[in-house]
């Protein structure tokens, strides 16, 4: 499996575009190579990805004639900082405040 197509089946209901593929590759990585050996780096490199998609302007739901879909943003934001943490990442202060996420910093080192 390319790259290209892990994170188009990761991100699959949030039609991430070629903009969003053009910032991956702006990263370093090509999106022809194979996913096994880069896991840990794509992982890393759809943290943006996902902080455009909590910040853009997009409709959490969409009913027409008895058909429903729907987009669980809060288990994007948690996805989101699950990431963050598992790959050390920073997360932006601007999203967490937005969603209501507070997180515990550990500041006992500077006593």
């Amino acid at each position: 499996m390319t790259i290209k197509a892990y994170i188009s089946s990761k991100l699959q209901a949030f039609n991430i575009t070629d903009a969003d593929f053009a910032d991956i590759e702006a990263l370093g990585l090509d999106l022809t190579e194979d996913i096994k050996s880069k896991v840990d780096e794509v992982n890393k490199a759809i943290i943006p990805i996902i902080e455009g998609l909590i910040f853009s302007p997009k409709i959490k739901s969409v009913n027409e004639s008895g058909f429903s879909v729907s987009w669980d943003m809060d288990g994007l934001a948690k996805w989101y900082l699950w990431l963050c943490r598992k790959y050390g990442v920073e997360p932006n202060e601007e999203i967490l405040a937005m969603l209501n996420i507070s997180t515990i910093i550990d500041k006992t080192d500077i006593w």
